[in-house]
């Protein structure tokens, strides 16, 4: 996935990149979240 942004990314307009930027960035903070609330519920 990551690699996939990094070779499309140049290729992308603003409006892409900051959309996809976003994306990731949604998706690693709901990651660390998810991760933290398991581990304290175990």
């Amino acid at each position: 996935m990551l690699n996939y942004s990094i070779r499309g990314f140049k290729s992308m307009n603003k409006k892409e990149k900051k959309k996809e930027l976003y994306e990731m960035i949604r998706e690693l903070y709901y990651n660390k979240v998810i991760s933290r609330d398991s581990r304290r519920s175990f």
